[in-house]
């Protein structure tokens, strides 16, 4: 491996398989899931939660600096041993350099678009993990469908096992705006999906959540729609505004 500072690859030659969550994983291989965070100037990953933080919380959105990041993400990977949600397990981290467990799977984003049979179960996991989240004080913030992994190899469970990664923006001390923009970024992830596969996957995301803020589900669709708009995407523009009447029906109906 290049580039890697000589503390790291003297614990790579040194290391051995180590167990966690079911999966047999190497320090260095490298399929892990490897992040080395950097300082540098960026707008928090959704434009509109600074002024939505101030209005519900009266606080700023603090954007964490690459130290920070590395350690947010090291707080939720082992906050799981406690709390009842999947993230890879944390094998290494050297200042802003983590490296974490291999997990094999598609994103969920993936298994949206390709339309998988058990998406109302999935979503449903997920709807149960993300309010063990919440409950717990977490926020992830960067809470996209893109961000999670579905494990179908069997290792771990003979069903499908969601885990949560790249929460670099996570807040762990969550207020009730945290929380909320964590479900706009989730729902706007998944707002220009076809119609039946977003109708299955948030009911079993309602099932498992319970009860989502209609502002949250509001502000997504307005900002997804908007997006696809900017984009001259008209299909998937009118794809969002479907979703987001559907998601209003079914939070309201269950």
């Amino acid at each position: 491996m290049s580039g890697v500072d000589p503390v790291y690859q003297e614990v790579v030659d040194e290391s051995e398989e180590i167990e966690s969550t079911g999966h047999v994983t190497v320090e260095g291989d490298p399929r892990n899931f490897i992040k080395n965070f950097r300082d540098k100037y960026e707008n928090h990953p959704n434009m509109f939660f600074p002024t939505y933080k101030r209005l519900v919380d009266g606080e700023e959105v603090e954007t964490p600096d690459a130290l920070e990041k590395a350690r947010n993400v090291e707080t939720l990977s082992q906050a799981q041993e406690d709390i009842d949600f999947n993230h890879p397990a944390l094998i290494y981290r050297d200042g802003t350099y983590s490296e974490f467990e291999f997990i094999p799977g598609d994103t969920l984003e993936e298994e949206l678009e390709a339309s998988v049979d058990d998406i109302g179960e999935l979503g449903q996991d997920v709807g149960e993990m993300t309010a063990n989240l919440h409950e717990n004080g977490f926020a992830r913030y960067d809470n996209r469908v893109g961000n999670i992994i579905v494990d179908r190899s069997g290792i771990e469970d003979s069903e499908p096992v969601p885990y949560f990664i790249d929460g670099e923006y996570v807040e762990t001390d969550a207020q009730e705006g945290d929380i909320n923009l964590d479900l706009v970024a989730f729902m706007d992830s998944i707002n220009d999906q076809d119609l039946e596969e977003f109708r299955e996957f948030f009911s079993g995301f309602r099932e498992g959540y319970g009860q989502v803020p209609d502002s949250s589900i509001g502000l997504a669709g307005i900002r997804t729609v908007a997006e696809r708009t900017l984009e001259k995407d008209v299909g998937k523009s009118v794809k969002a505004v479907m979703n987001t009447l559907t998601a209003f029906y079914i939070n309201n109906t269950k």
